[in-house]
């Protein structure tokens, strides 16, 4: 397993050849506006984790450095701290979500992850899980936003091009990922 120093060292390395999506860019300061076309403000539910990171295309190295952290963020917390990296596209498109939500609510709504890469073996213990889950691929987050219930994060996700789109209202939260179109919800 690697922990975070191992995850940033080896997985900066590797993904020089890896991350030729638009650059991802530099760490930004939690001080000042934290919401953006180009930047995300994030929460991990659980464990209270926070990220603000600005999304710019700059360098390669620069991209690399911010996909490591986003990457380490999503990681799987309830399976050794497992990682995996992130698909670029899905952390524009819960950017665009929050800049939705932002405007509605007439305030910066940062957004809350309860889950993002899962490894195969937790995957398998989750009830009603799918087995190709978009989850496994680093393709897909379970979001939430406080002030929002989860119908109007998932119309918030359909209006900026999410792939899939489930509802659950019972649990409160929305999964989004960059699969193709397809919607379904509890």
């Amino acid at each position: 397993m690697l922990n975070r120093r191992a995850f940033m060292t080896t997985g900066l390395a590797a993904a020089t050849s890896a991350l030729a999506a638009p650059a991802i860019a530099q760490v930004a300061s939690l001080s000042g506006r934290k919401v953006g076309r180009d930047r995300i403000w994030m929460r991990r539910a659980g464990i209270g984790e926070e990220i603000s990171i600005r999304l710019q295309h700059r360098t390669v190295p620069e991209a690399q450095a911010a996909m490591a952290e986003l990457s380490w963020f999503f990681r799987d917390w309830k399976d050794d701290d497992r990682a995996l990296w992130i698909d670029p596209d899905l952390i524009h498109l819960i950017s665009g979500i929050q800049v939705r939500a932002t405007r509605l609510h007439g305030s910066e709504r940062c957004v809350m992850l309860t889950s993002g890469y899962r490894t195969p073996e937790r995957n398998a213990t989750l009830e009603g899980a799918a087995l190709n889950s978009f989850h496994l691929k680093g393709q897909a987050g379970d979001i939430y936003f406080n002030g929002f219930n989860s119908r109007q994060v998932a119309h918030m996700a359909r209006l900026s091009g999410a792939g899939g789109v489930g509802t659950y209202t019972r649990s409160g939260f929305t999964h989004v990922d960059t699969g193709p179109r397809r919607n379904w919800g509890s």
